[in-house]
């Protein structure tokens, strides 16, 4: 499995418009997705401070922990709110893969905060 930007803004703006999904091991149905696609993205964004799941105890008879999204945290809506512009958000890629980087968290949010930087431009000179 590998981190995928787009679905992780899609399961933020999920959370954000229609709040957690009920019951464990159930995750948003996003188009285009895999069940399994985005409970892993999910549980990266979880490693990553983006988003709160919710852990259940292991069951009488399964010894595995199963888990739902519960909520976003600050450092989520944060990075949803650089991500929101849909412009910004298609440059923030484009200049990941005209350099040949990969995307991670820290990397994007900066690249995002550095884009959403230059939009205020004069406002903030």
């Amino acid at each position: 499995m590998k981190l995928i930007p787009d679905l992780i803004r899609k399961i933020l703006i999920y959370i954000e418009e229609k709040g957690t999904v009920d019951g464990y091991n159930r995750v948003p149905q996003i188009e285009g997705y895999s069940d399994d696609e985005v409970f892993y993205n999910a549980k990266r964004m979880e490693e990553a401070g983006f988003i709160v799941l919710e852990h259940s105890k292991p069951g009488w008879n399964s010894k595995y922990k199963s888990a739902k999204i519960a909520d976003i945290t600050y450092q989520g809506h944060q990075f949803l709110d650089l991500s929101r512009n849909s412009k910004i958000w298609n440059k923030a890629k484009e200049t990941f893969l005209e350099k040949g980087l990969s995307w991670t968290f820290e990397l994007g949010t900066k690249v995002l905060s550095k884009l959403n930087l230059e939009q205020l431009g004069d406002l903030i000179n």
